[in-house]
């Protein structure tokens, strides 16, 4: 199996889009390349064959969304994955959520397997699943999904965002969702 793995935003050196930034100064960019980074380890334990957007803090070659897609689509792969962290002007907003293209029957199936993986093995609210017209989702030539792992501008959910317990959690349940059988 072939899956792409996106870690969304790209940095902080003034090139690059750092994402949201949490109450402590977190970049959302960090977050995600360590979900990430974790992510492509753990399939990789399971023979699955990864391609990472980026893999890299400062990337700024890989800003525009269309590349993303690209790389996917020319890597053939089997699913696409996009790690993001939420943001509001709300800070008691908390939990997690998947998003998938609408009219995407497969990406719906990956969406809800996933979220269940997440409801299953981490603390953190589950917001559910959706769908968005993002463009990265929209552009993958396989089933994509979006995961927003939690909220940046939520104390506790950076908290959990922050500690390796919890990226190794949010990373195991996305790995053992792209694994379920269909």
């Amino acid at each position: 199996m072939r899956i792409c793995i996106d870690a969304g935003h790209t940095g902080t050196n003034p090139d690059c889009d750092p994402g949201a930034i949490g109450t402590r100064g977190t970049a959302e960019s960090d977050i995600n390349l360590r979900i990430a980074q974790i992510l492509r380890t753990k399939l990789q334990q399971r023979r699955g064959i990864v391609i990472m957007t980026r893999d890299k803090y400062n990337a700024p070659e890989v800003d525009d969304l269309l590349r993303r897609a690209a790389i996917c689509n020319n890597a053939g792969c089997d699913y696409f994955v996009s790690i993001h962290c939420n943001a509001v002007a709300t800070p008691s907003a908390s939990g997690f959520e998947v998003y998938f293209y609408n009219g995407s029957a497969r990406g719906n199936l990956l969406a809800n397997k996933i979220i269940n993986r997440l409801q299953q093995q981490t603390p953190l609210i589950n917001r559910g699943v959706k769908t968005a017209n993002f463009q990265v989702l929209r552009e993958t030539n396989c089933p994509a999904v979006l995961v927003e792992c939690g909220f940046l501008t939520n104390p506790q959910d950076e908290r959990y965002l922050l500690g390796i317990i919890g990226q190794a959690a949010i990373a195991q349940a996305i790995a053992d969702g792209l694994l379920l059988p269909t």
